[in-house]
């Protein structure tokens, strides 16, 4: 047991430093010795756990996307009929993380890397798919489905603008986002019925 919890922590000091490595420098500029010298271990530690870089970065990327999908599962269990408060608190839980978080940071941005993307592949790892699903139920009170879409690719857009310039866009300022799209969605008359700064926001 001994030796397998040292190897989960060498495989952790790896994927932190890696983390750490790709968001400052991206991933072209680093180097698995200059992992190797931030993880404060040896070149044959960090073989045994990965085989190389784009592995080191594919193991980044998938612990960034499990940290989002159980933001978007804990927005989706907790939407009831009010759909749109669901989102508005799911990017606020996601602004937060991304503040605090450096392996989801580094492994969002990697997605934006045109090195590690896949022939063809033009998916985005945002908030588009979840927004769209939600905001087209019927309880969501919004009048057609592309108002959905469009609210969607607005938000892939501050998702991105947050992983790149993640201390521009604060809560605040994402509360004077959401303060002035509501209008639009939802009319003037209802825009006060929801919490900009997000509320119960899913702590994982």
């Amino acid at each position: 047991m001994a030796v397998q919890e040292r190897g989960e922590r060498t495989r952790s000091a790896i994927i932190a430093a890696a983390s750490e490595s790709f968001e400052t420098v991206g991933f072209s500029a680093t180097s698995l010795a200059r992992i190797a010298e931030m993880a404060q271990v040896t070149k044959g530690a960090l073989y045994y756990h990965f085989s190389s870089k784009r592995d080191l970065a594919d193991a980044v990327r998938d612990a960034a996307q499990q940290t989002l999908q159980l933001l978007i599962d804990a927005a989706r269990s907790t939407a009831g009929t009010a759909p749109l408060q669901a989102i508005i608190d799911l990017t606020h839980a996601t602004l937060d993380r991304l503040a605090h978080d450096p392996v989801f940071r580094a492994g969002l941005r990697l997605s934006d890397e045109h090195e590690l993307s896949s022939p063809g592949s033009t998916a985005d790892p945002g908030l588009l798919p979840l927004t769209t699903e939600l905001l087209d139920w019927p309880e969501s009170g919004l009048p057609h489905a592309s108002v959905a879409e469009s609210l969607g690719l607005v938000l892939n857009g501050l998702s991105l603008l947050s992983r790149r310039q993640s201390r521009t866009l604060t809560a605040e300022s994402l509360a004077g986002i959401w303060r002035l799209l509501l209008p639009g969605l939802v009319g003037t008359d209802r825009s006060g019925c929801y919490v900009l700064k997000g509320s119960a926001q899913p702590v994982i």
